[in-house]
């Protein structure tokens, strides 16, 4: 079963945030770190993942985004702070995860 998720980055001044959802966070991550084409990204310097939720369906995940982005900028603040409360970029936490379930694939198999 695919699953997906939601997802904020922001920049280490906190000026800006980018809110998305995604089938493949890993990848996104990696796009939001390395800026491989010109775009918010890119001009923003959007590369800490200040916090993402799974969902196990794509329709829950696009109603998560939408009512993530209708929120003013203090109540985005507010969510994000009673997630994160010391905004840490949780990119490394997340990569961690990623390796532990491949090196459990290739243990099993």
């Amino acid at each position: 079963m695919t699953h997906y998720f939601n997802y904020i980055v922001t920049n280490s001044r906190r000026s800006r945030f980018y809110i998305g959802t995604t089938a493949d966070l890993w990848e996104s991550l990696h796009r939001h770190k390395v800026r491989p084409v010109q775009g918010v990204s890119h001009a923003f310097f959007l590369d800490h993942l200040v916090w993402y939720e799974e969902q196990d369906w794509f329709l829950e995940a696009i109603r998560k985004e939408k009512e993530i982005k209708s929120m003013d900028r203090s109540a985005l603040v507010g969510f994000i702070e009673s997630k994160n409360p010391f905004w840490e970029d949780l990119s490394p936490g997340f990569v961690s995860l990623k390796l532990n379930d491949f090196l459990k694939q290739i243990h099993l198999n």
